[in-house]
């Protein structure tokens, strides 16, 4: 029995997983995409790495710039996860709008966050319809007070 690509999106649909913003700064100007194709890769070096559609817009910039931040979101964060995955919203107003810091990169670390990850790019392969970004990790911090956004078949969830 054949495999169809409904088949395929429903079962990755039971993969629960958490929530991520990745953030870049193209001349001063903010962008980023919402990724749940998140994990760490390595501690020696510190790497982690996502996947992101190569017809996305923000995939040719990301390579481009070769600096990144991962906001890890926190429960509270669900809106900004669902304006960040539209293609047409304006991300540089809404990283405006929420606040942000910077660390070692350009990338803006988001308010309100989880966890903020600032990275550059270590190395990218190819993964069919999409490219797999391994960062290298420059800067952690995580807020203990916060609790995870969490997506399980196509809804949000919090612990």
């Amino acid at each position: 029995m054949a495999i169809t690509k409904d088949d395929f999106k429903k079962a990755m649909g039971h993969w629960a997983s958490g929530v991520t913003i990745v953030t870049y700064s193209e001349n001063g100007i903010y962008g980023g995409l919402t990724a749940s194709s998140f994990t760490s890769l390595s501690v020696d070096p510190f790497l982690v790495l996502f996947s992101v559609l190569k017809k996305a817009a923000s995939h040719d910039k990301i390579l481009q710039i070769k600096e990144f931040a991962i906001n890890i979101l926190s429960a509270e964060q669900e809106t900004l996860s669902n304006n960040f995955a539209k293609p047409d919203s304006d991300r540089d107003t809404l990283v405006h709008e929420i606040g942000f810091t910077h660390q070692v990169t350009k990338a803006p670390l988001l308010n309100n966050s989880l966890c903020h990850l600032d990275c550059t790019l270590e190395n990218v392969y190819d993964g069919g319809d999409h490219s797999i970004i391994a960062g290298r990790v420059h800067y952690a911090y995580t807020d203990e007070s916060k609790r995870p956004l969490l997506y399980f078949y196509r809804k949000y969830y919090s612990i």
